[in-house]
């Protein structure tokens, strides 16, 4: 068993866009987890809403993951994952910025369960729109004798990620506002997303679909 970690490690630390990801996917886990402890304190502690309602607040969140996933079930592969779940990470770092918008303005109770059911739908969408495409990415560029290994690390470092970012934010929330902690988180998901899912680890993992881009149009038909 320890042979086998040492071997996906290895493995992991040869392949520069492998790294990275596993990178992003642990501090993304980490800086997560102020929705996953922040959501209920605000909307349940701070901005009374009933939970009743709470529960189809997160219903919509369970609603947006679905039909992202049918969505991707269905239409052709993303051509570029690794820049779309790099899109998909910069909105829904911007979404988390955008929570705290019901504790700085006079909103009525039912905007403020309305806001929340669209944020927390939309949210679903961004994670599955992360999720997805790394994921089928992954399968394809790991060999297949590894692929068990490197994905059985990756899973259990950023999972273990998620209980740390609890504690961590659990405390920021015992002694600082919520509306400065989730847009300071926002900016660091949003600094984490531009300098390592950078345009040069984008042309390692794509340098296909960027030698193309790059080509001028006449070159680039005569190539497809």
């Amino acid at each position: 068993m320890w042979e086998g970690l040492k071997s996906g490690f290895h493995y992991i630390k040869q392949r520069n866009v492998i790294k990275t990801i596993m990178w992003v996917a642990l501090w993304i886990n980490l800086f997560f987890s102020a929705i996953a402890v922040g959501g209920t304190y605000i909307i349940i502690e701070l901005l009374k809403v009933k939970s009743t309602h709470f529960g189809f607040i997160e219903a919509s969140g369970a609603l947006g993951m679905l039909l992202a996933s049918l969505y991707f079930a269905t239409r052709p592969e993303v051509k570029v994952p690794l820049r779309f779940s790099k899109i998909s990470l910069l909105l829904l770092a911007g979404s988390v910025g955008l929570a705290v918008i019901p504790l700085v303005t006079d909103f009525s109770y039912i905007a403020i369960v309305i806001f929340y059911l669209i944020i927390y739908f939309i949210f679903a969408i961004f994670e599955i729109g992360i999720n997805m495409p790394i994921g089928v990415y992954m399968q394809k560029i790991i060999a297949e004798e590894y692929r068990g290994r490197v994905f059985g690390l990756m899973e259990t470092m950023a999972m273990s990620m998620m209980p740390i970012g609890m504690v961590v934010y659990g405390m920021l929330y015992d002694t600082l506002p919520a509306t400065i902690i989730l847009p300071v988180t926002s900016i660091i998901i949003i600094i984490i997303s531009l300098v390592m899912l950078r345009s040069s680890i984008l042309k390692e993992a794509h340098p296909e679909y960027y030698e193309k881009a790059a080509l001028p149009e006449g070159v680039a038909n005569t190539t497809t």
